[in-house]
């Protein structure tokens, strides 16, 4: 029975398209799998209402995050 250590034995390397798919599953993987059980315990209105808040927090918070990122270009290259 091997030990568990924290140490990294320097084999612990994987493509890059394995890491796309994992980093594919960690964005998308959750949401997409649980919204038919969401569907199916809160309703069709209830989970659409939900659906379309968490749609709306998404876009605004997309466009704090573009906005905040053309008010550092500003501050870090000012035009000449």
């Amino acid at each position: 029975m091997g030990a568990l250590t924290t140490e990294g034995s320097g084999d612990d390397k994987f493509s890059l398209t394995v890491g796309g798919f994992y980093i594919f599953n960690i964005i998308v993987g959750t949401g997409v799998l649980t919204l038919p059980l969401l569907f199916a315990e809160s309703g069709l209105i209830l989970s659409s209402i939900f659906l379309l808040l968490v749609a709306i927090l998404c876009v605004t918070g997309v466009s704090f995050v573009v906005e905040s990122c053309a008010v550092a270009n500003g501050l870090f290259f000012p035009k000449q």
